[in-house]
């Protein structure tokens, strides 16, 4: 037992007006909350887990397992309750050692709470415990846990928000609000003046996915869509994907296989087509398509097909949506557009740190101080780099072109002068300022360069 459990139980026993068998409080697991989408139709979406902590009975003499009588859960997102709205049931699984029993919830209108009015669903049969809830070898041992599932409707609204979690009724019952019970009376949660949430959902008719956030040019970026089946029986549904400026349609990546000539259509834009089948109304997320492109890297089309006249401009966002239309769902609004699928251009990752925050300017007698610049740049990329330079301006108050200053080279050490070790010539410009040249080099995928320079 733990000490939240032991302190609870004290306090049943000295607050005559508590009523309590010990059950003492339940707190939301996030951690057991993996589905963050909902989906038209999806049956049984898991919401939210809430443990139940147990100490021994307290106010039942002779009835050491009063059974849970009683559940409410209170909808806290935008989403709507009731029959053919967002959220059409609500379910929940009590778990214990010796008990797993699922119970569906009836939806009960409005409830009144401290943070505003939501919809709500209660249910009222009684679900025993297979001992006392204290037997750790029959009974729950102290622990319990109740899942809470819901069902989304045919027609919901496209990016609701709904949070379920077991809540409380202050207008019902303002001096023992709570939304779950047992046949000893007692209310939960214990502390009603904190209600507990489930974690936030979102519902969405349609949403894209890159496998990745950062490509270079030349790399292969896969994208998937997912779609719920909303309405009643559906003729077709029908997904539309435009490519954006700057990427290519890797040819055969689709699956399933594009419809015959969107494979795909050149427009402008290109584009990509799938029509299929509708048929009976299914529940989850049941049905999705995938492809790939990559972002061109400018070898010229007639010279090297697939690689675009120009490549992706460095930095560059490439946006991504898809329309979904569901024909014949009967729902106010049947093409959806999903989310924005983001992709950024990076050619090649570049940093740069020093190993000194401050430097001291020198005096008489003392040598000067000195500060170390360290550069990397990463090539992450499919494809090779030619004649990359780095370059780097020196500010005006530092000297790199004293003895023992400047690059740091492999074979004769800090030095502005070129030993044939390095890839290319350091050196300086004056046009627009002091900068220091270093290195112009082919880059292959995956190579790391590291470059160091020393001033005072």
């Amino acid at each position: 037992m733990n000490s939240l459990a032991i302190a609870m139980c004290l306090w049943a026993v000295l607050v005559p007006s508590a009523r309590a068998d010990g059950m003492v409080d339940i707190s939301a697991d996030s951690t057991q909350d993996t589905l963050m989408t909902y989906f038209p139709n999806w049956r049984m979406a898991k919401a939210a887990d809430f443990t139940i902590e147990i100490c021994d009975d307290l106010s039942c003499p002779g009835t050491p397992d009063c059974p849970i009588v009683g559940v409410t859960i209170v909808n806290y997102g935008t989403a709507l309750g009731g029959a053919g709205s967002d959220i059409t049931n609500v379910y929940f699984n009590l778990v214990c050692a010796a008990t797993n029993q699922w119970a569906t919830l009836t939806y009960a209108g409005v409830w009144a709470t401290s943070t505003g009015s939501h919809p709500a669903w209660t249910w009222d049969g009684s679900l025993p415990w297979a001992a006392d809830p204290n037997d750790a070898k029959n009974g729950c041992g102290g622990l319990a846990r109740v899942s809470v599932y819901a069902d989304v409707g045919s027609c919901p609204t496209d990016g609701a928000t709904v949070t379920l979690g077991i809540a409380y009724d202050d207008a019902k019952d303002p001096d023992y609000p709570g939304g779950l019970m047992d046949a000893c009376d007692y209310n939960m949660p214990w502390d009603y003046y904190s209600p507990r949430q489930g974690v936030r959902k979102e519902i969405r008719y349609a949403l894209k996915f890159t496998d990745q956030d950062l490509a270079a040019p030349g790399d292969t970026v896969r994208y998937t869509i997912y779609y719920g089946r909303p309405g009643a029986a559906l003729a077709g549904v029908v997904v539309m994907d435009s490519m954006p400026p700057d990427t290519h349609y890797v040819v055969g990546s689709g699956a399933p296989t594009p419809d015959p000539l969107w494979d795909p259509d050149p427009g402008p834009p290109a584009r990509l087509r799938w029509t299929l089948p509708g048929g009976a109304v299914a529940g989850g997320p049941t049905s999705s398509i995938s492809f790939s492109l990559t972002p061109d890297w400018g070898n010229g089309e007639v010279f090297e097909p697939g690689s675009g006249d120009q490549g992706a401009v460095e930095a560059s966002r490439i946006a991504n949506t898809a329309n979904v239309e569901f024909v014949g769902s009967g729902c106010p609004s049947p093409t959806m557009t999903s989310n924005v699928a983001d992709l950024s251009v990076r050619r090649y990752t570049m940093w740069m740190v020093s190993d000194q925050d401050i430097l001291f300017a020198p005096r008489v007698g003392y040598p000067d101080d000195e500060v170390v610049y360290t550069i990397y740049v990463h090539n992450p990329a499919t494809k090779t780099w030619w004649n990359v330079s780095v370059w780097d301006t020196v500010p005006a108050q530092l000297d790199v072109w004293a003895p023992g200053y400047g690059f740091d080279d492999p074979c004769t050490g800090w030095t502005m002068t070129p030993s044939g070790c390095a890839a290319a010539l350091p050196g300086k410009l004056t046009t627009g300022g002091t900068t220091i040249i270093t290195w112009k080099l082919d880059m292959p995928p995956g190579f790391t360069l590291e470059m160091r320079w020393k001033a005072a």
